[in-house]
């Protein structure tokens, strides 16, 4: 998540305080599913269907629905391109085709219909069953259409950047499933335009699902440093985000991401890829090493979405509990149009709504999934987006089952269940990919949007410390909505509240150290951003703003070591270039200076601060000039006199 910057005292006016969310975007089961007995047998001596074979029926429905992941080195465990193979496995594929539990598909689509959809109808149900029964017949091949090829190559052909986990992560034989992050940085040295990225999990067999997220902030490395292993566990406190209104993830059979070269995200210089692996043991030890192919666009987006979150953070759902509900609304400012959907809930998740009351009264809906299995949760891209005009109100309404009867339940005797990360927790999310109209448009939802989002997490706040006090990330967000209202008092309590329970909370060091910078106390600034930089050098924004005490108290080669940090991390950081260059005027440095404050000017031509700057270190520059040929000439004569 982006830091957003502190403005209010002048000298602080660049300063950096860090936003972290109670929000998680990866939850999954290790739940067995369950398969139904095998259909009765039916009486088909008259039916119209006696002449199923696999050439002419049963093979188109594999060839469309199946074969993405059952096939030589797809993800699943066997495969359906042949006669035969289908054959060895024909009574399994009645089964689990009569239960749904394949091929995997959530959403109803008697109600929204998504790309790639993988949902049989009844009528392929049937045809699969009566073959079954019919004795599995092949027919005539000359009646099979062409099968799928499927090549090692990309999907999407020869990506511009391939980038892979610098170690490949061991996964031991037993135990339960694994939820790891891995830290990948990104070699750009320029902003890039990312079009296209398509993910390989390396070892499929154990790589259940992933999501890809950006984190710019180097905490997610962080965290990574602080393990042994390669990666980092579960949901830990780090500043990731989804990349500029997309939803990037992974599942068996997924069509990799794309969209228009006009719609394209934004990949700054000091970026960090970070992979959210789902991974399940397979009874021996397995290695993990993932990648991903990136394909860029020489053209600037002008295209922007925007991704809207529904749901709650305040679940608290009674041991037994059968009918758990959270509902939640949202009004548009603006018109929009409805790109995808992406629900996520944990293991007591059973019900999901989403829909879309329209000003003229009448109902959308965006989605509907009767039996949730956040084994096979995915992001779901609409067949043909859907207009929502402003005024419209969206809505979701999830449901969830506590009880001995959910078979997915972790708990075999029923426990109360509350909101939070981790997979044991609750968490209950309808994220919306929207697209505005303009530019114009993305900035009043955004700031419209960013209300609700500040209320929502407040309350999610309030209920988190009722039931855990001890709460770090708890603590100190509550001290950053105390921040954004001008308490400071009550927001420095409650950062020191963080760092006393987690003493490695880096932001949290950065974000009193904001507050006594903003109070004038820069001794007591400086040791605090110290402090933060020492747990992660790499951590750019207290780096500059240590940078900034420094500075203030008259430190000037210490301050510009900090504003050079920033530049190796941020290469297009204008106000760690232009305060360098402030340094460097103040020690006579002025070539240096000045090319420094050129280059912040061509970053951000309207800064008038900066262009002013300039005339003075080109006016000091020259005054400077002027004193040493003046001095020489002095001395000369002198030595002439002499």
């Amino acid at each position: 998540m982006s830091s957003p910057t502190v403005r209010q005292i002048d000298p602080w006016r660049a300063g950096n305080i860090t936003l972290l969310l109670i929000v998680s975007l990866v939850g999954c089961s290790d739940q067995a599913a369950h398969i139904p007995p095998p259909t009765a047998v039916k009486n088909i001596a008259s039916h119209d269907q006696a002449r199923v074979t696999f050439s002419r029926d049963v093979a188109a429905i594999l060839y469309q629905h199946c074969v993405v992941c059952h096939r030589a080195g797809g993800s699943a465990p066997f495969a359906l391109l042949t006669y035969e193979d289908a054959r060895k496995r024909a009574e399994q594929l009645v089964d689990v085709t009569q239960s749904r539990y394949m091929p995997p598909w959530l959403p109803d689509p008697a109600y929204v219909h998504f790309a790639g959809e993988r949902w049989l109808s009844e009528e392929d149900i049937e045809t699969i069953e009566y073959w079954v029964l019919l004795g599995a017949k092949e027919g005539d091949p000359a009646e099979r259409p062409a099968a799928p090829e499927f090549s090692g190559d990309w999907q999407l052909g020869e990506p511009d950047l391939v980038i892979q986990m610098q170690q490949a992560y061991r996964l031991e034989a037993g135990g339960t499933d694994v939820f790891r992050n891995f830290v990948v940085p990104v070699p750009v040295t320029e902003t890039r335009y990312v079009r296209g990225l398509e993910f390989r999990p390396g070892n499929v067999n154990v790589v259940h699902h992933a999501g890809v997220q950006l984190d710019a902030t180097n905490s997610s490395q962080l965290a990574d440093d602080r393990d042994e292993q390669p990666g980092f566990d579960g949901m830990q406190r780090t500043n990731m985000r989804m990349p500029d209104g997309h939803m990037l993830g992974w599942i068996p059979g997924k069509t990799p991401f794309t969209t228009e070269d006009d719609m394209a995200w934004r990949l700054e210089p000091g970026t960090d890829l970070v992979f959210e692996l789902h991974l399940q043991p397979t009874g021996k030890a397995e290695e993990v090493q993932c990648s991903v192919g990136l394909y860029f666009t020489d053209q600037a987006p002008t295209r922007f979405p925007f991704l809207l979150r529904l749901g709650s953070q305040t679940i608290d759902i009674p041991a037994g509990d059968r009918h758990y509900v959270i509902q939640d609304a949202y009004e548009l400012p603006i018109d929009v149009e409805l790109m995808g959907v992406y629900p996520h809930a944990h293991y007591l998740g059973k019900e999901m709504r989403g829909r879309a009351k329209l000003p003229d009264g009448s109902t959308q809906w965006l989605i509907r999934i009767s039996d949730w299995d956040f084994n096979w949760q995915d992001m779901f891209q609409l067949a043909e987006p859907v207009f929502l005009p402003e005024g419209t109100t969206v809505e979701m309404e999830f449901t969830y089952d506590n009880s001995a009867n959910n078979v997915r339940n972790p708990n075999p005797v029923p426990q109360r269940v509350v909101y939070g990360p981790k997979t044991t927790d609750s968490m209950g999310d309808l994220w919306l990919q929207v697209l505005p109209a303009s530019r114009e448009d993305w900035q009043v939802l955004a700031a419209d949007f960013r209300r609700k989002s500040l209320r929502d997490m407040l309350e999610g706040i309030v209920h988190t410390l009722k039931v855990d006090p001890d709460n770090a990330v708890a603590h100190y967000n509550m001290g950053l909505a105390f921040f954004q209202h001008g308490k400071r008092d009550k927001a420095r309590h409650h950062f020191e509240r963080a760092v006393e329970i987690d003493p490695e909370f880096a932001d949290a060091y950065n974000n009193l150290g904001t507050i006594h910078g903003m109070e004038q106390d820069h001794d007591r600034a400086i040791q605090l951003f110290r402090k933060a930089v020492a747990l992660n050098r790499d951590y750019a924004d207290a780096q500059f703003n240590l940078g900034l005490a420094l500075q203030l108290r008259g430190e000037m080669k210490e301050a510009a070591v900090h504003f050079q940090e920033v530049l190796r991390l941020k290469p297009k950081h204008v106000r760690a270039r232009q305060n360098l260059a402030k340094t460097l005027l103040v020690r006579g440095m002025y070539d240096e200076a000045i090319s420094h404050l050129r280059r912040a000017l061509e970053l951000d031509p309207e800064a008038v601060d900066i262009r002013a700057d300039l005339r003075a270190g080109e006016q000091l520059k020259t005054r400077g000039a002027r004193e040493k040929e003046q001095g020489e000439e002095d001395r000369h004569g002198v030595s002439t006199d002499q």
